[in-house]
């Protein structure tokens, strides 16, 4: 069953922390330099309209320390470039990858995106200013990863 992540919402409290658990469990399995090819055959499509390098390299080494690959894909590569529709670039590239990431200028371009793809879609959506916490999911997470760490380490 397809499920996207595009807000912190889309996730209930025993899943976040499932998700929490398991990005310790990773970083740990990293630290000790045990390889975890949890990601094995997979590919991620990595979408951006708006580049970042960090979002860029976190997601491509992730990839590849899980054992999956990412295709890096900007405006330039895509026909959604050159005036294809969202909907369309989105069904093309669901018939290739496992999930795709995108990373747009407007948060409405992100949800047709997960509407028409058949792959999950997720985000690290940055809307500058007016940025809200439900609406950046990784980063949230990742936050709180932090804090869980950090809490039990001084407990």
């Amino acid at each position: 069953m397809k499920r996207d992540l595009i807000s912190i919402l889309d996730l209930t409290g025993s899943e976040l922390s499932a998700l929490i658990e398991d990005a310790i469990r990773l970083k740990m399995l990293r630290q000790e330099g045990r390889p975890h090819q949890f990601l094995f055959g997979k590919s991620l499509a990595m979408v951006f309209e708006k580049s970042s390098t960090r979002t860029r390299v976190s997601f491509e080494t992730g990839m590849a320390e899980l054992g999956g690959h990412a295709l890096f894909l900007n405006p330039q590569d895509l026909q959604i470039g050159r005036g294809e529709e969202v909907r369309d670039t989105a069904r093309v590239l669901s018939r290739y990858v496992s999930a795709v990431m995108i990373r747009a200028y407007r948060h409405e371009s992100i949800e047709e995106f997960a509407r028409y793809a058949a792959a999950l879609a997720a985000t690290p959506v940055d809307l500058g200013r007016k940025w809200l916490v439900a609406l950046v999911p990784l980063q949230l997470a990742l936050a709180l990863c932090w804090l869980v760490e950090r809490r039990r380490r001084s407990s």
